[in-house]
């Protein structure tokens, strides 16, 4: 279980406390590990401190115009900067996806044996060989984005949030969406998106892949099979919540 918060103001607010706000109100789904990324400065942080992110986040307040944060509980490596979440693919495709992942993917391995025979190195992969799961499914959104595959390989608790930037680092889309393994929460105004596991706003709908526009500002949606399974991790710990089938 983990935990994800998106928010971009649409009038060049600063949303620091909103992304902390959202995360104060769920930070029972992980406080082991953390990232964010700054899409204006492009900047990607990680760190397993709870306080030393925090501060981190609030030196550039006032210029958070759009922030995407994960907190995590670890289920797939141990806590250690380069295992968390945001993840980017850097310039491994022709566009670069930035994103986060809140569930469990059961079918890493099978992922990282396709990914690593097309050259893609996880950052994650650690010395005794583990890496994160949600990597691998980073990646394999990334393809599909790109055109490269016709649907998702992979399988498991699923909620996730993209962003798709050009070469030229210019924000494209903003993609979200979920399975039946985990819930999102999505909250649009005249002045901003907001996007969380938990709080204000309507449950995004399973199996459907949504799209913010940046240029156009249009939000749609299309349906998109995000297979669900649950993984061995979760039923050994026993977990469980109200958007499990």
């Amino acid at each position: 279980m983990c935990g994800i918060v998106y928010s971009k103001s649409f009038n060049d607010k600063d949303v620091t406390n909103t992304i902390l706000k959202r995360f104060e109100a769920q930070r029972s789904r992980g406080t082991t590990s953390f990232g964010f990324y700054l899409p204006e400065s492009n900047r990607l942080t990680h760190n397993v401190k709870e306080t030393r992110i925090k501060n981190l986040l609030k030196r550039s307040k006032g210029q958070n115009h759009e922030v995407l944060f994960h907190h995590r509980f670890s289920t797939s490596t141990a806590d250690v900067p380069n295992a968390c979440h945001p993840f980017s693919t850097k310039d491994f495709f022709k566009n670069n996806y930035v994103g986060v992942h809140n569930g469990v993917i059961s079918n890493d391995d099978v992922l990282e044996k396709q990914h690593l025979e097309l050259g893609i190195n996880y950052v994650s992969r650690q010395k005794n060989g583990q890496f994160n799961d949600s990597e691998a499914l980073i990646y394999d959104i990334a393809r599909y984005l790109e055109g490269e595959v016709d649907e998702l390989t992979a399988r498991g608790s699923i909620a996730f949030i993209i962003i798709k930037r050009n070469k030229d680092g210019k924000n494209k889309t903003l993609f979200f969406g979920r399975n039946n393994g985990n819930p999102l929460k999505m909250k649009m105004t005249k002045h901003s998106l907001t996007l969380s596991s938990q709080g204000e706003g309507k449950d995004v709908e399973a199996n459907q892949l949504y799209s913010y526009d940046y240029e156009t500002g249009e939000l749609k949606k299309r349906y998109l099979l995000i297979p669900y399974y649950k993984s061995s991790w979760y039923k050994s710990s026993g977990y469980s919540n109200n958007y499990n089938t």
